[in-house]
């Protein structure tokens, strides 16, 4: 993967391997937010860091959440000459985001379950769409029986929880819903 320009967050990364990755990600060109319990390590990581790397590239947070209760996958953007950027940005990373979330907040993982938030733009409902005669909508059934749901355990994140929740209904009772 190439790192140059490329925004990290990391966890842990006062000491230790996560001190280490911060370096080789920098290293590699990319900006790091990097987080930690460890206040005054962190803020000589980050001083030390910033030195070489410059300030704008790299940055810590003190943080010591426990456990996430709240994911607000907010980031988006809008530039239709790249396209590849825009859905990785505002659709794969709302994904990612909520995978990662999800670990943390299982209640059979020892989280505390929590609330997932995807935030979305109705860019699509402008005047011109109507005046074009296009309307937009966004459907959010529940699971639906199709071939997109019938996978191998090995292509779902998390397979045990995938199949708990499944239910079987037709694809016209879910679209009806």
């Amino acid at each position: 993967m190439e790192l140059y320009g490329k925004g990290v967050f990391l966890t842990g990364g006062a000491r230790g391997l996560g001190r280490g990755m911060t370096e080789a990600l920098l290293s590699k060109g990319a900006k790091v937010l990097f987080c930690d319990i460890l206040t005054d390590a962190g803020k000589s990581a980050e001083a030390e860091l910033q030195a070489k790397y410059g300030a704008d590239n790299v940055i810590f947070r003190r943080t010591d959440f426990g456990a996430v209760d709240i994911c607000v996958n907010n980031a988006g953007i809008m530039d239709e000459r790249v396209l590849e950027r825009m859905v990785a940005v505002n659709m794969v990373a709302k994904i990612r985001g909520s995978q990662l979330a999800l670990d943390h907040m299982r209640r059979d993982r020892g989280g505390r379950g929590g609330l997932i938030i995807n935030m979305v733009s109705t860019t699509g409902k402008n005047p011109k769409m109507a005046e074009m005669g296009v309307t937009w909508r966004a459907l959010c059934p529940y699971i639906v029986l199709t071939d997109l749901i019938t996978v191998e355990d090995d292509q779902i994140h998390d397979t045990p929880a995938f199949r708990s929740v499944l239910q079987m209904l037709t694809a016209t009772d879910g679209f009806l819903q």
